[in-house]
């Protein structure tokens, strides 16, 4: 086997996916992404710089926001909405935090909430909540614009992961008391590589046509993969579609589209593989009981759950014949109240019902992923 296969399994057994499906995209995706260049100590280039990129997932991060967020917040703590787009990563988890029954809906403060209807004033603690922080410019920049609300409130700031270049930008401000709690710090590229692969790295994302994203917003340099998306704090060569190499478009590794295909074949195919089983759990545990939901929507709660996507996602996945189908699933089981859509994300309110989907699902990966096969990998030169 030569030094590029050995690198390439090298790479993918030290990553942690959560099914064999999953990992054949994902090496179908990298042997595309080391073959944008021809070169094989180019090649070894790549693999080295994948190899040093740390991958998260949903659940590991929501574990570590809930059970922080149990200790942090009181009655004293408001929580600050600081994006305005519902589907954002921020949004997400505060709606988890939220339909844990950790805060009430009184808790969460929107800049509206805060300027207009002075609301901040009835709390001594001000919470931010995010899955990952990059530069923190905008953390801070959302701080700034509510300072002179700011009443001796201690500031506190709750991520999974948090890039080192934002604590020192986020510490600088000794106007604000801001405390900071994260599972992982994580350094620029810079500290990671070693000058060689340095310079590779320079050599591709200079020819990203945006010069403020060539290594990542602000120069973060990061190394990240969140659920297989990447923030546009990395490096542009691994997410970024406007870079040109020797004449060829250069494909990321790291995409929006990839995290759809793969999102999209990973669900469809534990469903297509375990429909007899899914009909036989919905028969013995659905049909003709309280629930009410018909085995289709019973199937649409797998896939969604699974998903961790909110509806336009799960719409845009290509996963209904139509939107018509999709709407009929979410009103009807809205009705029921088995689910509510908060922030645009659907949450499975009824406590019992979550247990039942969640119960099913982990035991189906499970059973799928005791199944072994083996791959041969084949790098084209």
């Amino acid at each position: 086997m030569s030094s590029l296969n050995k690198e390439f399994d090298s790479v993918v057994s030290n990553i942690k996916f959560c099914s064999k499906i999953e990992q054949q995209y994902f090496e179908s995706r990298l042997l595309k992404f080391i073959n944008n260049d021809s070169n094989d100590k180019n090649k070894l280039e790549i693999l080295n710089i994948v190899s040093k990129i740390k991958w998260y997932q949903s659940k590991e991060i929501n574990d570590y926001i809930i059970k922080k967020a149990k200790k942090i917040i009181d009655e004293e703590t408001a929580i600050y909405q600081i994006k305005d787009k519902a589907t954002s990563s921020s949004n997400c988890m505060i709606s988890f935090i939220s339909s844990e029954g950790i805060c009430g809906d009184e808790q969460v403060l929107n800049y509206d909430d805060i300027v207009n209807n002075g609301k901040l004033k009835f709390f001594s603690k001000l919470l931010i909540i995010d899955d990952y922080i990059g530069s923190g410019s905008t953390i801070l920049g959302k701080l700034i614009e509510i300072s002179k609300f700011l009443t001796n409130q201690k500031i506190i700031i709750l991520s999974c992961i948090c890039q080192n270049c934002a604590v020192s930008k986020l510490k600088q401000n000794n106007e604000l008391d801001i405390t900071i709690y994260s599972k992982y710090y994580l350094d620029s590229y810079r500290e990671y590589l070693e000058f060689s692969t340095q310079d590779y790295v320079s050599k591709i994302c200079e020819l990203c046509v945006d010069k403020n994203i060539r290594y990542g917003w602000e120069n973060c340099g990061a190394l990240v993969s969140i659920n297989s998306k990447s923030p546009n704090n990395n490096i542009s060569m691994l997410w970024n579609n406007t870079i040109k190499y020797n004449g060829n478009k250069w494909l990321p590794l790291l995409s929006r589209e990839y995290c759809f295909e793969k999102w999209n074949q990973k669900n469809k195919n534990l469903i297509r593989k375990n429909i007899m089983i899914l009909k036989k759990y919905y028969n013995e545990k659905f049909k003709n009981k309280y629930y009410n939901i018909t085995y289709e929507e019973f199937e649409f709660l797998i896939f969604s759950y699974s998903c961790y996507l909110t509806p336009n996602e799960l719409i845009e996945n290509k996963y209904f014949q139509n939107n018509n189908e999709f709407y009929n699933f979410v009103d009807n089981l809205l009705k029921s109240k088995l689910i509510k859509l908060k922030n645009n994300y659907i949450i499975i309110s009824n406590r019992n019902l979550y247990n039942e989907i969640n119960k099913i699902t982990q035991e189906l990966y499970r059973e799928q992923n005791k199944f072994k096969k083996n791959i041969t990998n084949t790098i084209d030169v």
